[in-house]
């Protein structure tokens, strides 16, 4: 399986962290570019739909958002273009649990059953239902009734081209759209126990981070507005969680 580490160019140090823990684990990888949000142009602008986030009653994203979800749609056409059917995708903040390797040759072992399988788990707080097993320590399910984050994921081609289809535009910060089986109708999935986890030794200084927010003041029209939004995704969320977990049970 083809793995590719996301990485800004100008975040040395957490590269040489990513290839040493991926030496260790002897695990061949390709360091990925990503997108720095400090040399966004007007074309990137261009691919935010910042009118439906305004329809939404969303604050605008910031730069760094944008960038982040700008470099993970680039792995995905970088992806398609190299003809590989499956790749792992890891950022660069991460730490790689020893059984990483073995994880994904069980995952690529179960063929085409995954669109996107997440290596990590955010909402530990959460449930977590068990939807297949891969073996007596590890299982596939869903966080209910969903997580966030993109620290590490394995994808398919074709759901790589599903995704970037039925998404075309950014709306949502990459954290979000990944796990929004509601909106691109993949089969996701979150690997129990998870074998990637955010590392705490970068996060005072998260590029990601640095671009300011645009935390402009919302007027009672925006706030009713993401009111309303609020409402109309939970219900969405709720009912294809339902219709995921119950209709592979009924099976």
């Amino acid at each position: 399986m083809q793995v590719l580490c996301i990485n800004v160019p100008r975040a040395s140090d957490r590269r040489a962290s990513m290839v040493e823990q991926f030496r260790r684990l002897g695990m061949t990888f390709e360091i990925f570019p990503a997108t720095d949000w400090r040399n966004l142009d007007e074309a990137d602008f261009a691919l935010v739909d910042a009118e439906t986030r305004r329809r939404q009653g969303r604050r605008p994203l910031s730069d760094g958002m944008i960038a982040c979800a700008l470099s993970h749609r680039r792995a995905l056409r970088y992806m398609i273009a190299k003809g590989f059917e499956r790749i792992a995708v890891f950022e660069d903040d991460v730490t790689l649990a020893p059984e990483t390797m073995h994880a994904l040759e069980m995952i690529e072992k179960m063929g085409s059953g995954a669109d996107i399988v997440f290596l990590h788990r955010n909402k530990t707080d959460r449930c977590f239902v068990p939807l297949a097993r891969l073996s007596e320590r590890y299982q596939l399910g869903l966080v209910r009734p969903s997580d966030y984050g993109t620290q590490g994921y394995v994808i398919t081609r074709d759901a790589a081209g599903s995704f970037l289809e039925r998404i075309p535009r950014i709306i949502h910060r990459s954290d979000h759209s990944f796990h929004a089986y509601w909106l691109h109708g993949l089969r996701t999935f979150t690997l129990d126990p998870p074998v990637v986890h955010h590392s705490k030794i970068f996060s005072p200084r998260s590029v990601l981070q640095e671009a300011p927010l645009r935390r402009h003041q919302r007027g009672i029209v925006g706030v009713t507005r993401r009111i309303k939004n609020a409402i109309e995704e939970a219900i969405q969320i709720r009912l294809a969680f339902y219709r995921r977990t119950h209709v592979r049970k009924d099976r």
